[in-house]
């Protein structure tokens, strides 16, 4: 059987969403403390930035304030880069706080994987 289908020569059949742009920013926050602002999709590809952003701001600012608030999807990846910072934190002594202005997604996933009680939450509004 033969079909009179034209190949096609792009993919704007196919309904594919916008990827998020990522972008991390470092801004003095107040004295000796750095706010780490994070926006986009934190995943398998840019866990990586958000850890070596949280790792050069741990080594230079006595305090660090993690900002979720503009992320719009963090998976598991992402996670294990915010634990793996607190983590260091307690070995060295240093303190990553992190902003309670979050998502409901991040709030979801903070829930279900058992860490939302562990997580060092402030207000900073």
């Amino acid at each position: 059987m033969r079909t009179n289908l034209a190949p096609m020569s792009s993919l704007e059949h196919l309904d594919v969403p916008q990827l998020a742009s990522f972008m991390i920013r470092s801004v003095p926050d107040r004295d000796r403390r750095t706010r780490v602002v994070v926006e986009g999709e934190l995943d398998l590809l840019t866990s990586p930035s958000l850890a070596g952003a949280l790792d050069r701001g741990l080594s230079t600012a006595e305090e660090l304030l993690l900002d979720l608030s503009g992320v719009q999807f963090i998976d598991s990846a992402g996670l294990q880069a915010i634990l793996g910072a607190l983590q260091a934190c307690r070995s060295n002594g240093c303190a990553l706080l992190i902003s309670s202005e979050l998502p409901a997604q991040a709030l979801r996933l903070f829930e279900i994987t058992g860490v939302l009680g562990q997580l060092p939450l402030v207000d900073v509004r």
